[in-house]
């Protein structure tokens, strides 16, 4: 080491010095903390399910035609011969949570209920015509009926669905042992739709709501108030439970259809908060449910469309956007590729799956074009009525409750047909319900003709009979305007 220079000497000395302190290892602080940085976790994306091309043309056209049902699915179809694109627990309908638990209970706040929902018009626009018995019998008038007659059928048919009214506030087809019949009415429906609660339940809302009678009325118009308050209860909750389908059992999309106009009309008429939820999920449901290519609706959300279950759900989404709720245009604009596609007569006539030419959907089928796009000036839309005035009113109600629609809402261009129309329609009915008994205000004698009445039995007749008889006021101004436009915010 004396030998060895200077700087050889300082430089082992100083690696040796800094092996030593690298071998001493001091152990950190108790309390030291030792932060770590995550990334954030990532979102899981469920699969997005392709749409498959629905065929449109029907394989059998002739027997498609003869299966024109409100509320059920001919028994002959089996599901492997039906391409549906999406079941019904997969559709985009709104996720929903609300209380309705005390929608039975008692709702004492006074509320100006039949006010117009964002339209002009005064009392007769809107739902307005409902609200008062004066203005009520004024358009009757107006309209060539007798008010006392038609107000008095009326009136007797919310009376006998109030008598058969189940303890849960829903209805029934099968009415035998409802505690206000028990088995006192013939005619009830007792196989293939017994439960379809659903659709019973609306049938026998929909004449109640059409005569103004709503859970949250006061004084006259709050006759059938605990009524009508547990059934919107019964409907809430099976739309709240199916996440915006509302039916079950025997059900399908025409008792979708009926519970979206009853959700609909019930919260454009109260405002109640507590329908605003219900009501947009069964809506939302609705436009969900439509054949992404041929642009209709049938009996499984998704499936090609059929005349039939296209009207209940077009009218359906035309109470939705007359109350405020959220109707998309381009699920309306889409309605009339369907409609295209089934007409004949260049629009003045219709078929149920294919072009056609049938009273009940010709009523149908211009219906819907008045709802969606055409003037009523429209010469194929007059045309067509004057089709339906020549044949007169039928005891089939579903072709008279369509046709009777049509004809009240372009009665000042053809106001000679209107008038035949109504006095012919309004007499039959007049006549026709049963006005003694147990069964007074009810229909099906006489009336268990054409389209489904073998399906809802007297509840169903009843409800469409009835229905008729309130266009005078209850289609007052509301769902087709005379504002001279071609369209409306529904499809603009």
């Amino acid at each position: 080491m004396t030998q060895a220079p200077a700087w050889l000497v300082s430089m082992v000395l100083h690696v040796a010095v800094l092996l030593t302190l690298a071998l001493i290892v001091t152990p950190p602080p108790e309390n030291a903390g030792i932060k770590t940085i995550e990334s954030p976790p990532t979102e899981s994306v469920d699969d997005v399910e392709e749409i498959q091309p629905v065929d449109l043309t029907p394989d059998d056209q002739e027997t498609q035609e003869e299966v024109e049902e409100v509320t059920e699915a001919p028994q002959t179809v089996e599901v492997e011969t039906v391409e549906v694109v999406s079941d019904a627990s997969d559709l985009a309908a709104a996720q929903t949570s609300i209380d309705v638990s005390d929608m039975s209970a008692d709702i004492s706040v006074s509320t100006d209920l039949l006010k117009t929902v964002g339209k002009s018009g005064g009392s007769k626009a809107g739902f307005g015509a409902r609200a008062n018995a004066a203005t009520q019998k004024e358009m009757i008038k107006a309209g060539g009926g007798n008010p006392d007659e038609i107000i008095r059928a009326v009136e007797s048919s919310c009376d006998w669905f109030k008598r058969h009214q189940m303890p849960d506030g829903g209805w029934s087809f099968d009415f035998r042992q409802c505690p206000g019949c028990m088995g006192k009415c013939k005619n009830p429906e007792t196989e293939s739709h017994l439960k379809d609660r659903a659709a019973a339940t609306a049938l026998a809302l929909l004449p109640m709501l059409g005569q103004g009678y709503t859970h949250t009325a006061q004084g006259t118009k709050g006759k059938y108030r605990q009524q009508v308050d547990k059934g919107l209860a019964f409907l809430c909750q099976a739309v709240i439970a199916g996440r915006g389908k509302a039916y079950s059992g025997g059900g399908n999309m025409y008792s979708q259809g009926l519970v979206g106009i009853v959700l609909s009309e019930a919260y454009g008429m109260t405002k109640d908060q507590r329908l605003a939820v219900p009501a947009q999920a069964a809506i939302d449901f609705i436009m969900a449910a439509q054949d992404p290519v041929g642009g209709g609706w049938r009996y499984q959300p998704r499936q090609a469309g059929d005349t039939s279950a296209v009207c209940w759900q077009v009218m359906a989404l035309k109470s939705g956007n007359m109350s405020g709720l959220r109707v998309d245009p381009m699920v309306v604009k889409k309605v009339s590729t369907f409609l295209d596609f089934v007409q004949s007569d260049g629009g003045a006539a219709y078929g149920y799956s294919s072009p056609g030419d049938r009273p009940a959907l010709n009523a149908a089928g211009l219906l819907c074009r008045m709802f969606t796009e055409w003037k009523k000036t429209n010469e194929a839309l007059l045309r067509g009525a004057k089709k339906l005035a020549k044949g007169g009113p039928s005891k089939d109600m579903y072709t008279s409750y369509y046709a009777t629609q049509v004809l009240y809402h372009v009665k000042q261009q053809l106001p000679k047909e209107w008038d035949d129309w109504q006095r012919k329609m309004s007499q039959m009915l007049i006549k026709a319900q049963f006005t003694d008994g147990h069964q007074a205000g009810s229909y099906y004698e006489g009336f268990n003709t054409g389209h489904a009445p073998h399906v809802g039995g007297r509840i169903y007749v009843t409800s469409m009979a009835t229905m008729t008889l309130e266009v005078y006021f209850k289609h007052g101004l509301p769902l087709y305007q005379d504002t001279g436009k071609e369209t409306d915010d529904f499809v603009e």
